[in-house]
């Protein structure tokens, strides 16, 4: 049986909120969410969406930092399904499009420190963010973030399962054996012929996990 591995999205699947998105609507000094419509249509990547709407923020790290405390609601299930992996040798793995820097903060918060995850880089100057996502091997990418880790970790012989909820999800999506899926990334699959396993809370997958006689 080859090993078995989760890479799971943060904002909207671990979270129940959108971390990034709650910044953007605190922060942004105009409408963010026309770049998001393009985003989601495919008519811009990931790096131009963050130039364009981020740029519109105007808040340095300490005012984030202040404002995202308490926004760490988890979806149920989540610590039950890491402790799991912990207990049956499952590699967990976080990929996010979100940042490094309120993933951090949220896992250790949280009492979860040990959760691996990979997301964007910050600089800050001052009230203004530069955004980077830097794959595993150093590599600057302008998009396909999330793919570039499903690709290593399929090369290294993994299963892959897959849990996300939206635009960003797809792609790394239909590279994996298995998919749960939320929000928007259930019609999206609908719509690209994936088969998917809709989920609620991580109790899904835990279920799902067991049926499976994983040893």
């Amino acid at each position: 049986m080859k090993k078995l591995l989760i890479q799971c999205d943060f904002d909207g699947t671990i979270l129940e909120e959108d971390i990034s998105f709650l910044i953007l609507e605190k922060y942004a000094r105009g409408d963010w969410h026309v770049f998001n419509d393009l985003y989601n249509a495919g008519k811009i990547n990931v790096a131009e969406f963050n130039e364009k709407a981020f740029g519109l923020v105007k808040a340095t790290y300490e005012e984030q930092m202040e404002f995202i405390k308490g926004k760490d609601q988890l979806r149920p299930g989540f610590r039950e399904l890491i402790a799991l992996c912990k207990n049956k040798n499952i590699k967990f793995v976080v990929v996010s499009n979100g940042f490094e820097y309120y993933i951090e903060y949220m896992f250790t918060h949280l009492g979860l420190p040990e959760v691996e995850y990979h997301a964007g880089k910050v600089r800050f100057n001052n009230s203004r963010m530069h955004i980077d996502y830097i794959n595993y091997d150093g590599k600057l990418l302008r998009s396909g973030f999330k793919d570039s880790y499903t690709d290593k970790y399929l090369g290294e012989g993994y299963d892959i399962i897959y849990i996300g909820d939206g635009m960003s999800d797809l792609a790394p999506a239909k590279k994996c054996r298995t998919v749960f899926a939320c929000k928007s990334l259930v019609g999206r699959c609908r719509q690209a012929g994936l088969s998917y396993i809709p989920f609620n809370d991580f109790h899904d997958v835990i279920l799902y996990l067991n049926s499976q006689g994983i040893q």
